[in-house]
């Protein structure tokens, strides 16, 4: 059975990669959401196993597979180590029951399907609506990270996983992003680290121009605007407005925040697990910044 439904899953995914306008008609046709579950449910047999498991979608997995970049991605949910990562260190930040109010900055789907709806849990997502013919915009309300609509010390936990190399100021993000924590607050930024320093990879003109060729929609303001208007994803390295290094725990510290690195290999050990059975590399390029708000001086 297993290897009959393969069989046939591999033929339609086949099909579907040869051409995107199908797989982009099936998405709009039934929903992504439907879709992926329909999808889900299949790859949840074909994929089965017992080396590996996922903690985004909780599918036991006889493997990982490598995508063009080498990241090990799960078959069934599609995630990335960096998603896993993440989720793997929440359970820490968010225990079962655990009374917490959640920002959730540009989530992916699934992972905001992960917490929604959660016990205990009252899970705001924020993003720009930037359209996209393969995706349904997940996030609950349309704003900016560089400016947002909630009160001082309004979150408990905030959440941003390889959005912050989309941002246009940075520095005005971190700032918004400690004003609406509460004190004591922690923040859980994900991003690859390239080397020591931070570049600067396109200024707002060349970001308009360059990148999306769009002149009047981005008026200097950017939240997590990975779609082209062709439909592909960026995740060129050399798209991101700017490629940072471990000096991204000062600027983190600036903003008013206790800055903690934490490798995914003590991700792992923390959580009693095996990195290679969560699909995990150790490398220093990967790090979740783990950011404590601090008490403003003279508070």
């Amino acid at each position: 059975m297993r290897g009959l439904l393969g069989q046939v899953f591999s033929r339609v995914v086949e099909a579907a990669r040869g051409g995107g306008r199908l797989r982009s008609a099936a998405r709009r046709a039934i929903g992504v959401r439907r879709y992926t579950a329909l999808k889900e449910r299949v790859l949840r047999q074909v994929e089965a196993g017992r080396a590996h498991e996922c903690p985004v979608c909780e599918s036991r997995l006889a493997r990982f597979r490598r995508n063009g970049y080498a990241e090990l991605i799960c078959p069934v949910c599609g995630s990335f180590p960096r998603t896993r990562a993440v989720m793997l260190h929440l359970r820490r930040h968010l225990p079962e029951g655990a009374s917490r109010r959640v920002l959730h900055v540009a989530p992916f789907w699934r992972k905001a399907l992960a917490l929604e709806g959660r016990r205990g849990l009252d899970y705001v997502s924020v993003d720009r609506a930037w359209p996209s013919p393969i995706y349904d915009r997940t996030a609950q309300q349309d704003m900016d990270l560089e400016s947002l609509r909630f009160a001082d010390a309004s979150f408990d936990l905030v959440i941003a996983v390889s959005v912050i190399q989309f941002v246009l100021h940075d520095d005005r993000a971190f700032a918004e992003l400690a004003r609406v924590l509460r004190v004591g607050g922690v923040l859980l930024v994900e991003t690859t680290i390239f080397g020591d320093r931070t570049e600067e990879s396109y200024s707002a003109q060349e970001l308009r121009e360059v990148q999306y060729g769009i002149k009047d929609r981005l008026d200097g303001l950017l939240v997590t605007a990975p779609w082209r208007r062709d439909g592909k994803l960026l995740h060129d390295p050399r798209q991101y407005v700017r490629r940072y290094g471990r000096d991204l725990a000062a600027r983190l510290e600036r903003a008013g925040f206790e800055v903690r690195l934490v490798p995914y290999r003590e991700v792992c050990s923390l959580a009693g697990l095996d990195a290679a059975s969560v699909g995990l590399t150790e490398t220093a390029e990967h790090l979740i910044f783990e950011c404590t708000r601090r008490a403003a001086v003279g508070a």
